[in-house]
């Protein structure tokens, strides 16, 4: 089913945006309320990525860790480099209908790092 699922998946969406993505990244300065409404707006009861840092963590404790993530998204930024362990996720596959036994009956659901969900 691995193998099945890998080669089905592996050229959707394969547009290479990295020089776009890279000159937007660079004009973005955000306020410090903007950033604080979306750490708030991030949906709450969501599965954890490979981090384990749940949405409810980072919004109950941003007053204590807020300015350190701040710091941290806007270097990320100004040098349009991400670390590779935070680009990573998990891919889970959810049953659409009842016959399993073909990968297009499959949504493919990605486990994402809170801290990469805030920079996006």
């Amino acid at each position: 089913m691995v193998v099945y699922a890998h080669a089905y998946y592996k050229n959707l969406n394969t547009k290479d945006t990295a020089v776009e993505n890279n000159s937007k990244a660079k004009s973005i300065c955000l306020s410090s309320v903007s950033k604080l409404i979306a750490v708030k707006e991030l949906p709450r009861d969501k599965e954890l990525g490979l981090d384990m840092i749940s949405t409810e963590f980072l919004q109950d404790c941003w007053e204590e860790i807020g300015s350190d993530i701040v710091e941290f998204a806007e270097e990320v930024l100004s040098q349009g480099k991400l670390p590779i362990k935070l680009n990573t996720s998990n891919i889970a596959l959810i049953p659409k209908t009842r016959d399993l036994s073909i990968i297009t009956n499959y949504r493919p659901i990605f486990l994402l790092n809170i801290v990469y969900k805030f920079i996006a």
